[in-house]
């Protein structure tokens, strides 16, 4: 059984915008180039079935191209073993308009669509080890904050990522267009 996410896939060039200040830092899991990406809804295990109404659901979703701005940086869990780092998504009304197509796509198939807030971000790194630096991370954490990097967004993508956990890129099961 799949184990599926919808997202937007960062482009190639944004790598290293993300990732470069990290090269140094000890006891992290960058994130590979082909991985970076924003999560729009987490969706689990689904059955074939439901993957292919979700799917049917998804191609009705009506958004034009937009631009995506990356700034900020910020973490989940800093101090523990399972922690991540993160550049910030600045939030458009594009952007939260999209989330919120998915979120009904995914009602009209019977889904339910995570109750917590909506945190935008790209995930940059795991905590891999007891060998990262507490200092190094609060220097990352605490660095230009203004920088940004802005990508057209013409497309979203449902994902697979249970049969790929050790492959260099998610395995994208459907692609949708944006107009």
């Amino acid at each position: 059984m799949a184990r599926l996410f919808i997202g937007i896939t960062a482009p190639a060039t944004t790598h290293e915008f993300c990732c470069g200040p990290l090269a140094e830092l000890d006891g992290l899991r960058i994130t590979k180039r082909a991985r970076l990406h924003l999560t729009l809804h987490f969706l689990g295990r689904l059955t074939a079935d439901q993957q292919l109404r979700l799917q049917q659901e998804l191609e009705k979703v009506t958004r034009q191209r937009f631009p995506l701005t990356l700034q900020g940086r910020g973490s989940f869990q800093p101090t523990a073993k399972n922690g991540v780092l993160w550049i910030g998504v600045r939030m458009s009304c594009e952007l939260q308009d999209l989330h919120q197509q998915i979120a009904s796509a995914m009602v009209a198939v019977g889904l339910t669509p995570e109750s917590r807030p909506w945190k935008p971000h790209v995930t940059i790194a795991r905590f891999h080890s007891d060998l990262f630096s507490a200092e190094a991370v609060d220097g990352f954490l605490h660095g230009p904050t203004d920088e940004s990097v802005t990508f057209a967004v013409e497309s979203f993508s449902l994902f697979d990522s249970a049969a790929f956990t050790n492959a260099d890129e998610y395995q994208i099961l459907q692609q949708f267009e944006l107009r």
